[in-house]
């Protein structure tokens, strides 16, 4: 099983549950494979991890540093959203000293996975792996994720749609202004 770290936004929705926003088809930060011996970077399909999600279904588990004694969610579900995933889950067991190290953005999010079909390609002495298909035991809260760009935050549901509404309004103007002015 190996355990991947991926970008990823955490938010507070309506008091116990929790939204992880994990973008798909990016690369991770430079990995190395002990067993071939190489430095590499990897990215994972959309719909190989769409897939994955749902072939997991209720078997996926939330947990604290890969540690799969503890299941942090129930309710466990999955919505495709812009560029990426949301895996929303009711928190269970969670003190709020670790509810507060979440918002003060101490964690970032990882998952296990059983890779089944990948693609590698070398690019002078990096190799790019490209994952095609996979199996998902778990997503876990961890504190060192493989993405550099890794954050976590907390926030309501109601301030979540509030900011997604506004980001697809201001969208919606910059495509008209550039219209106008042809930009």
């Amino acid at each position: 099983m190996e355990n991947i770290k991926i970008i990823q936004e955490i938010r507070s929705i309506e008091g116990d549950k929790v939204c992880l926003y994990i973008p798909t088809e990016i690369e991770s930060k430079l990995l190395y494979d002990p067993k071939q011996g190489r430095k590499f970077i990897e990215s994972i399909k959309h719909s190989s991890f769409v897939e994955a999600l749902q072939n997991a279904g209720d078997n996926l588990m939330v947990c604290l540093e890969h540690n799969s004694l503890v299941n942090l969610g129930k309710e466990v579900s999955f919505e495709e959203a812009e560029g990426g995933v949301n895996i929303i889950a009711k928190l269970q067991g969670v003190t709020n000293e670790l509810r507060q190290q979440i918002n003060d953005g101490q964690y970032g999010v990882s998952f296990a996975m059983q890779v089944e079909a990948d693609n590698w390609k070398q690019n002078g002495s990096i190799w790019k792996r490209i994952i095609e298909k996979l199996s998902l035991s778990e997503v876990s809260l961890v504190n060192n994720p493989a993405y550099r760009s890794s954050m976590a935050e907390m926030r309501s549901y109601e301030a979540f749609l509030e900011s997604e509404q506004k980001a697809i309004a201001e969208a919606y103007l910059y495509v008209a202004k550039a219209k106008v002015y042809k930009l």
